[in-house]
């Protein structure tokens, strides 16, 4: 699903979920709140999680989805190298 926000920032908002991290243990989870799962918020550049987050997300008006946006934390981004096998460069 993708929304703008009140900014005009377009937002890819997609649910992350597998059976299979219900059946890790607590204890073992680094963050146990993602244990069943979140919802990834994707700008151009910024990359942020929600857990855990209402099974009604779909059916939300942009706004809502806003104020979900606004209680999920900065995700880690990973840098993949190409098909090459080099890794891109940063803009600094």
């Amino acid at each position: 699903m993708v929304f703008t926000d009140s900014n005009g920032v377009e937002w890819l908002v997609t649910e992350i979920s597998d059976p299979a991290l219900r059946s890790i243990p607590t204890e073992r989870l680094r963050m146990p709140e993602f244990k069943s799962g979140w919802l990834l918020f994707q700008s151009q550049h910024i990359k942020k999680r929600l857990a855990p987050y209402p099974d009604d997300w779909r059916a939300m008006e942009p706004a809502e989805l806003e104020r979900l946006l606004a209680k999920a934390k900065p995700a880690p981004t990973t840098i993949r190298p190409s098909l090459t096998g080099e890794f891109p460069r940063l803009e600094r």
